[in-house]
């Protein structure tokens, strides 16, 4: 149940996070090699590495950043669920 609820808040979290990222993304963007790499990567990074260490914690987390970032996908940019989940990089 713990790690139903770290994902939960989490998830919330990196939603309601995404108009702050927005307008400091618009000062100053950060593009290495023109391209945009989403936080659903740093979500799976961390799911990767909670599974190999063997940490439910860790990889709650990482759920919830990357079921965080489809949402705002969803939600933000009108994506279908499908393509949400398979956005890590853009140009």
């Amino acid at each position: 149940m713990r790690i139903f609820l770290i994902t939960i808040i989490t998830l919330v979290i990196t939603f309601l996070l995404n108009p702050i990222f927005r307008k400091i993304n618009k000062k100053r963007p950060i593009k290495p090699a023109g391209r945009h790499i989403h936080h659903s990567v740093a979500g799976m990074v961390l799911l990767a590495i909670g599974a190999i260490m063997g940490s439910k914690i860790v990889s709650s987390v990482g759920l919830g950043i990357y079921l965080g970032h489809v949402a705002e996908e969803i939600y933000f940019n009108k994506r279908n669920l499908f393509a949400a989940f398979l956005i890590f990089v853009t140009r």
